[in-house]
């Protein structure tokens, strides 16, 4: 994105204009203003909005001026502050982006996008690849003689049912899709299904809401022991009351609410790679309709991914 900004090849309305397309020049929030690169992105009041509200430690001995290479170079040398945080350096370069990519939504969707949500969604973004990083790291660091990763299904105690739920969303249209498989001490399949979430402004979302709609279908069938299972540590960490997420408040307290009706529940993190049947649920199978949901007679393609998502004793 930084490279695109200092040679010029954002496809603002000015640039546009430059290379041929007889089209109007100003910005399609304030029309009195020329969409240049360097307004879109730091001069406009939505982009001022948002980048307040960030709060980044950048602003503190700058402000964004008319010279878009100047305030691009202030980025860049704020990423070699040794004395900022990862995060810290890592949200002026994401907000750029999702400044762009909100600026496309209204032109191209007519979809007006909040600066708050944006921030929001920055923090949570850039905390699930700090996660991602650390997890990776830390997988690299251990001898694999000593190294315990949960990237495989394993099985949940007797009596116990394990549920694992992922989600799908699309960054562009905000669709959402959920994705849940329940199975017992023997690794067997009882339920699976997928669902269409509605309202979601972000991945983070998306896994809260198809956390909810596994609980629920666990519920309806009248199991009370259970251990939920996803691939957001973000999310598994807030609904385990470690982190606090202001975006996901409402949506924590309607997970402790269904909680409250098990005998007993866990919520747990595994990787990507150990929760391919729910994510594949997630993704795949909600092609027609609202939701899907079976408990018997699997599809040929839901038998190979159990076969293949094999579990530790």
């Amino acid at each position: 994105m930084l490279w695109r900004v200092v040679s010029q090849a954002i496809p603002t309305c000015s640039r546009l204009i430059t290379r041929g397309m007889r089209i109007e020049s100003h910005c399609p929030r304030c029309p009195t203003a020329e969409e240049t690169i360097n307004h879109v992105l730091f001069q406009c009041p939505f982009a001022k909005m948002v980048w307040q509200l960030s709060n980044t430690p950048i602003l503190q001995t700058h402000r964004f001026d008319d010279d878009t290479e100047d305030n691009v170079s202030h980025i860049i040398n704020s990423y070699q502050n040794k004395n900022l945080t990862l995060s810290q350096k890592l949200v002026p370069i994401w907000l750029l982006w999702r400044i762009w990519k909100a600026r496309n939504k209204l032109v191209f969707n007519k979809f007006l996008e909040s600066p708050s949500k944006i921030v929001l969604q920055v923090e949570a973004e850039i905390q699930e690849y700090i996660n991602s990083l650390n997890n990776s790291q830390t997988s690299t660091n251990i001898p694999p003689n000593h190294r315990f990763v949960a990237d495989k299904w394993v099985r949940p105690p007797p009596t116990v049912f394990k549920c694992n739920f992922d989600a799908g969303f699309d960054v562009e249209t905000h669709k959402a899709t959920g994705g849940w498989i329940i199975r017992d001490n023997h690794g067997n399949p009882k339920a699976w299904g997928s669902s269409k979430l509605t309202h979601v402004s972000s991945p983070l979302e998306a896994e809260a809401k198809a956390l909810l709609v596994a609980m629920q279908q666990v519920w309806i069938r009248g199991l009370k022991d259970l251990q939920f299972e996803g691939d957001s540590e973000i999310l598994i960490n807030a609904v385990n009351g470690r982190t606090i997420h202001s975006d996901l408040i409402n949506l924590i307290q309607d997970i402790d609410y269904w909680s409250s009706k098990f005998s007993s529940i866990q919520f747990m993190f595994i990787r990507r790679s150990g929760n391919s049947v729910a994510h594949n649920l997630a993704k795949f199978s909600c092609f027609h309709g609202d939701f899907f949901s079976r408990s018997v007679d699997q599809p040929l393609w839901l038998k190979r991914l159990v076969c293949k998502d094999s579990f530790i004793t």
